[in-house]
């Protein structure tokens, strides 16, 4: 009897498995689809909040709906024509940043010459386009493009999730009586998603707001550009702020020299990123998701592979809403804490000992 129920187990571990692995070959077959897809959901509960807040306020939900889908197609409207003409004029100075990288890296070698640097080296290194720090740029630039080119789709996405979004209670309540356990699960599951969406895209949106402004104080070139990449690249946790710097301190290189405007943009990203982690980031994300380190690291690689150069973005939010969904469901939580960094030690009352946790 022992046996047959081995195998049994081991048969819906293989089908499982198989599965799994047939889902993410069909996503990596049509990420170009899921792509505009994905970045959608991240900007519709960012929508769906003043949504909420209209409701709450008396408006008929129709209304809400209805001001919030216009008010969502003018300012994706509105971003991507300013994006666009940013485009526009960043490829036409992309010649003329090549030939004054030169410059300055001239000057970068003279100054360090008597540390023992030969003159000439940085030059080499702008000569390779692999080694071209210009080279960065334009990648980082090639990724945004794609994402942008796809705007309009997006927007039509961004459109029809609000609509089913409004709409998505009333369906539920239609499907399953509220004592149900699916109910329970299902509401459990979309209101810790939307918790954590909605936190996380407020805090990135407050990263990228930030870093605009710094940066166009400071005089650097095409500010709201190097703040939409530090929006996209806020959802990376650990290194996505250092990503996102990289680009911007290029630009600011190539247009100021060595010189302490450089600093002060690497200061503007520690100061920015300092501010939000420390004091909003925890207010808000008060129902966030923990992740271990090197679940997000390998997080960021598989999904990289499988969704391409746009994954990095949403891999931590993708890998988030699979630990909330075993997270809410018993029989997998035990999978949702495997993801996690570790048990949280709780704060015990004054004259007491800490507990101690045993295994099991």
């Amino acid at each position: 009897m022992n046996h047959v129920f081995a195998q049994s187990q081991v048969a819906r571990f293989m089908l499982i498995a198989i599965g799994a692995i047939a889902i993410v070959a069909a996503m990596r077959a049509i990420s170009p689809i899921l792509n505009p897809v994905f970045i959608a959901v991240l900007f519709v509960v960012l929508f769906d909040v003043p949504r909420s807040w209209l409701i709450k306020r008396g408006m008929s939900q129709g209304g809400a709906l209805a001001v919030t889908i216009v008010g969502a197609i003018l300012l994706t409207l509105l971003f991507l024509i300013i994006m666009g003409r940013t485009f526009l004029n960043l490829t036409a100075s992309l010649p003329e940043y090549q030939q004054q990288l030169q410059i300055q890296l001239a000057k970068l070698g003279a100054m360090l010459q008597q540390y023992g640097v030969k003159e000439g080296t940085f030059r080499q290194l702008a000569a390779s386009n692999e080694t071209n720090p210009l080279s960065l740029v334009t990648y980082v630039l090639s990724g945004v493009l794609s994402l942008l080119s796809s705007g309009v789709l997006i927007l039509v996405y961004i459109v029809f999730l609000l609509i089913e979004v409004s709409g998505f209670p009333a369906k539920l309540n239609q499907a399953f009586n509220p004592s149900e356990p699916a109910h329970q699960y299902i509401s459990t599951v979309s209101a810790n998603l939307r918790s954590f969406l909605v936190a996380q895209t407020q805090v990135s949106l407050v990263t990228g707001v930030g870093v605009t402004v710094a940066l166009w104080v400071l005089g650097i070139p095409f500010a709201l550009l190097w703040g939409f990449v530090a929006f996209l690249m806020n959802f990376i946790p650990y290194i996505g702020s250092i990503l996102a710097a990289v680009p911007a301190v290029i630009v600011a290189f190539i247009q100021y020299g060595p010189s302490m405007t450089v600093l002060w943009v690497i200061l503007a990203f520690l100061a920015v990123n300092i501010i939000v982690n420390y004091t909003i980031y925890p207010r808000v994300m008060s129902q966030g998701v923990d992740l271990s380190m090197f679940v997000v690291l390998a997080a960021m690689v598989f999904w990289g592979w499988v969704l391409g150069p746009i994954g990095l973005i949403l891999s931590v939010p993708i890998t988030a809403v699979i630990k909330i969904s075993l997270d809410s469901y018993p029989g997998s939580r035990w999978l949702a804490v495997m993801l996690g960094s570790g048990p949280k030690a709780e704060p015990q009352p004054e004259g007491t000992s800490p507990a101690i946790v045993k295994p099991g």
